[in-house]
């Protein structure tokens, strides 16, 4: 096994080139689940992307790093705390005494959880069976609309390949009739509005922090 740090010297086998962490919350990971949509090996030159909650990198003390075994490749990260002295004046004793302190500053990754992760890495032969964080695997990215339904003919409430609502979203009254009409992009809502029986617009519909839906006068 080997276990390889962001800052690993230049002469071991396998090792990280780069890491770039950007903050993005275009999946529903609820649905899509933890996935990768690149994996890439040029020259002995491996870039993986994948995307995940993260829970874990809330300090800068953490460092990326990784396992490479039986075709298996796991990304995780380590704590690596910095330890320095600091001299300060002790009222009791009424000397200079030195302390031992740790840092671990609060990073904005505790605050933006959801992440697109790319790494780089060097010294691979082959792509990696499995690819894994903190030790779970994996899947492949839906690149297809994971569900979808067929109203006259035409394509609605979309679940697209992000796990989000996309297009035009129908709700139905017991009857059959129409209640709402929305549209969607990747997720956010557009707008839309709401119907009475008799297929009346009685109002609009619009999102802020949830959605509402406002009387048309």
């Amino acid at each position: 096994m080997f276990l390889v740090l962001a800052n690993s010297i230049s002469s071991q086998k396998y090792r990280i080139l780069s890491v770039t962490k950007q903050v993005d919350h275009s999946k529903d990971f609820r649905i899509t689940g933890y996935c990768y949509d690149k994996i890439r090996l040029v020259g002995d030159t491996l870039t993986v992307q994948f995307y995940t909650q993260n829970a874990e990198n809330q300090t800068k003390g953490m460092k990326d790093a990784f396992t490479f075994r039986n075709g298996v490749l796991n990304f995780f990260e380590v704590y690596t705390e910095t330890v320095k002295d600091s001299i300060y004046f002790n009222p009791k004793t009424k000397k200079n005494e030195i302390i031992h302190m740790g840092t671990a500053t609060i990073s904005m990754d505790a605050l933006n959880p959801d992440q697109k992760r790319t790494y780089k890495l060097v010294g691979f032969k082959t792509i990696p069976k499995v690819i894994q964080y903190n030790q779970a695997s994996l899947c492949k990215c839906p690149t297809k609309p994971l569900k979808s339904e067929i109203y006259k003919n035409e394509k609605i409430n979309v679940i697209n390949a992000n796990g989000l609502k996309d297009g035009r979203w129908i709700e139905f009254y017991d009857t059959g009739q129409i209640m709402k009409t929305k549209k969607y992009d990747n997720g956010n809502l557009l707008g839309g509005y709401w119907y009475d029986k008799k297929g009346k617009k009685t109002h609009r519909i619009q999102e802020s922090a949830m959605e509402t839906a406002i009387p048309i006068e």
